[in-house]
Formats: structure tokens, sequence, C-alpha cells
């Protein structure tokens, strides 16, 4: 009996033994992973943080004090609120993930937070931030080289129907004082931009030869409609006015000026707004004409601004004769 005890209690001492080297091992090889997780955390690139339930900060790393301008020092146990002032108004405590932008003095940081749950309740979240001040800076800089690469592709097409109108009228523009008026950035219109852009040149051309004696005309541009997001229920669309200072349009001429072949001048041909007619019809746009004796002549037209499955989907659209105006230059804003 004593020889069995002595025989347990020795298998008992080995098994002890094996479990301490075991849980040593184990424990070394999780230090091992701690460190490695914490060299890690310590050079990447992004900021890593970790807060509990209240928002206080329980890790931090160097990018992390980098990016929030604070010693990491001084990080750990504060209040992500002291660092990050506008913390309260982007951060709303959901059980979901959220990304925003976080403006500093000197950085735009790219947010990421992911919320940790316990038995449904909210424990800590691990926030994830990244510098794009370069990427913004990039945004911005293509931004203002379209912004200008616009501005040159409207002045050119300025010229071009100034020209065109003065091949047209065989004359150039004397006396004749045009002037672009703008209101915002106009979106892309669904149009044949070589069509919209006789429109505009017909209505001038029109426009030009009721002022004999020399006048002006004033073209403005406006977004009008529901345009918060570009879907065809929205109704966005863009409106055209050309305004001259001539002789007006007598109210028994008026509702005729659209029909083909008619005309009130010695050698015209009657085509010139028939045509725009038929160009605004098909876009399906609208036009509208107001004029009064001796004040000049009005025409406004509004046209259908691009839904965004146009713009994502131009080779879908089963309408042969409107295309995605791509040419934005023919938006003659300033």
């Amino acid at each position: 009996m004593a020889a069995q005890l002595e025989q347990m209690y020795q298998c008992l001492e080995q098994r002890q033994t094996q479990l301490k080297e075991e849980v040593a091992m184990r424990t070394a090889a999780l230090e091992h992973e701690r460190q490695n997780l914490a060299t890690i955390i310590e050079n990447v690139g992004d900021g890593i943080l970790s807060l509990d339930s209240c928002g206080y900060i329980e890790l931090a790393n160097e990018a992390a004090a980098l990016f929030l301008e604070q010693p990491k020092n001084e990080l750990m146990g504060s209040r992500i609120e002291e660092c990050c002032p506008k913390w309260s108004q982007l951060y709303h405590h959901t059980h979901t993930n959220q990304r925003f932008e976080l403006k500093m003095a000197h950085r735009t940081l790219l947010v990421n937070v992911t919320p940790e749950s316990v038995m449904g309740e909210s424990h800590s979240c691990l926030v994830l931030v990244r510098d794009v001040s370069e990427e913004r800076q990039l945004v911005d800089h293509r931004r203002e080289l379209d912004r200008q690469m616009f501005q040159m592709e409207k002045m050119a097409t300025m010229g071009e129907l100034a020209m065109g109108l003065a091949h047209e009228i065989g004359n150039p523009l004397a006396g004749i004082n045009i002037c672009w008026q703008d209101s915002a950035s106009i979106p892309k219109l669904w149009a044949d931009p070589y069509q919209l852009k006789q429109v505009l040149l017909n209505v001038m051309i029109n426009a030009i030869l009721m002022m004999q004696n020399g006048g002006n005309i004033t073209i403005g541009i406006c977004i009008a409609g529901n345009c918060q997001s570009l879907i065809p229920e929205n109704e966005c669309y863009v409106r055209f006015c050309i305004r001259d200072s001539g002789p007006g349009i007598a109210p028994n001429i008026l509702p005729r000026i659209f029909n083909p072949f008619f005309t009130t001048r010695e050698n015209g041909s009657g085509l010139g707004l028939a045509v725009v007619k038929k160009i605004i019809d098909q876009h399906n746009a609208n036009i509208q004409v107001d004029s009064q004796l001796g004040q000049g002549t009005r025409f406004e037209f509004t046209w259908p601004v691009a839904s965004k499955w146009q713009l994502t989907h131009p080779n879908e659209i089963t309408k042969p004769n409107l295309p995605l105006c791509q040419k934005r230059c023919l938006i003659v804003n300033d």
C-alpha cells in the first residue's frame, strides 16, 4: 500500500512539473506575442487608441500622439474630449462602426471607431486614426486644376459662340454687348452638346438681328429645382435665360415665332427658332418667351440635369439623341 502511494505521489510530482513547464512555455510564448503586438502597434503608421466606456484613453501609440498633437504620456488616462474637443459632436455611442473626418490644427484625420460590446452593453471601443492631409490636399489641388480647365474651356466656348454669331450674321458684332452671368457650379446636363450650343447660338442670333442699332444681350445660368440628390424624381434642372434690349415682339406675333418658316425679316428663313423648339422638345426641356414692345425679349429654357444613374450608366441609355453632355465648356457661366 505504501509503495502504491509513493508511486502515485511521484506521478503527481512529474505531472506537476510537466504542467509548470507547459505553463512557463505558454506564458513565454504569450509574452513574446504580446511584445510583438506591442511593437507593431507602436510602430504602425496609423494611430491606435483604446477607449473605455467612459471615453478615457487606455492605450495610445506614438502615431496617435503625433496626430493628436499631444505627448503620449499625457494622452494615457485622459478623456478623448480633452485632445479632441469636437469628439462628442462627431462620435455617437452606437453598436455599429463609425467613420468620420476630424479637422485638427495642422492635419486632417480619418477616424474609424469600432465599438466592443459585452452582454449587449457598450464596454469600450478601438479607434484607428489615419492622416489624410496630403490626400485631401491632392484632391483640392485636382479640384482647382479642374476649375481652371473648366474656365479655359468656358472661355474657348464663348469665343466659339462669338465667332459663330459673327459668321452666321455676317458682321463682327459691332455695337453688341454680351454679358455672361452665373449662379453656382453647374452640374452635367443630359444633352447633346452640339445641339445645346445650337440652341444658344440660334437664340442669340435672333436677338442680334433684332437689334439693328446695337444693344445688350445678357445670358444667365442657374440651378433650379430639387438638386439635393440627382435622381429623376427630384426634377433637378438648369435654367438658361437670354435677355436682349431690342425692340421686343408684338403680342400677335409672339405665339408664332416657333412655327417653321415663319419670319418677320425680309431675308429670314423662319427656321432658327423652329430648330430651337425641336431640340428643346427632344431633350424633354422647356422654353418660355416673354417680350414687350420697346422693352426687349427674354428667352428662358430649363434643361434637365443628368441623374446619378445616367452618369454611371451612360452606355445603357436607349434614347439615341440624348447623350451625356461631357463637354462642360458648353455651360457658359462665369
